[in-house]
C-alpha cells in the first residue's frame, strides 16, 4: 500500500511538472526574460524530473534506492521554486496559475520526502 501511494504521488509530481513547462500551457514567460539564475535552475529541475522518473522505475526493483532516487529529485525542486518565488527567475512576474501551481508542487515535493524517508525506514526494520 505505501508503494502505491510513493507511485501515485511521484506520478502528480510528474503531472505538475509537465504543466510548469511551457508545453503545459500556463507559463506564458518567454525564454528571453529568463536570467541566468533561470536557466541554472532550470537545469536542476530537469535533473530533478530524471531522478523522480528513475525512482518511479526503480520503484518495483530496489525500494531502498527508489527512495534515495526520490529526495534527491523532490529537493532539486526548491531551487527553482524559490528562485521564482524571490522574483530572480524572470523579469517578468509568474503567471498566476504558474505561482499558484508551484506551491502545490512544493508540497508535493515535501510529501514525496517524507513518504520515501519512511519507506527507507520500513526497508531498513525489515533488513534488521
Amino acid at each position: 500500500m505505501a508503494k502505491r501511494l510513493f507511485a501515485v504521488v511521484m506520478v502528480v509530481y510528474l503531472i505538475i511538472d509537465f504543466f510548469l513547462t511551457p508545453y503545459g500551457g500556463l507559463e506564458t514567460r518567454t525564454l528571453t526574460n529568463a536570467t541566468t539564475t533561470a536557466l541554472a535552475t532550470v537545469g536542476l529541475l530537469f535533473v530533478g524530473l530524471a531522478l523522480i522518473i528513475a525512482s518511479l522505475v526503480s520503484l518495483a526493483v530496489g525500494p531502498r534506492r527508489s527512495s534515495v532516487l526520490a529526495i534527491v529529485g523532490a529537493l532539486l525542486y526548491f531551487p527553482v521554486f524559490l528562485a521564482d518565488y524571490t522574483g530572480q527567475f524572470s523579469a517578468s512576474p509568474a503567471p498566476s496559475a504558474i505561482a499558484s501551481l508551484e506551491i502545490v508542487q512544493a508540497l508535493v515535493a515535501i510529501v514525496i520526502i517524507l513518504l520515501a524517508l519512511q519507506s527507507r525506514r520500513e526497508t531498513a526494520r525489515g533488513m534488521a
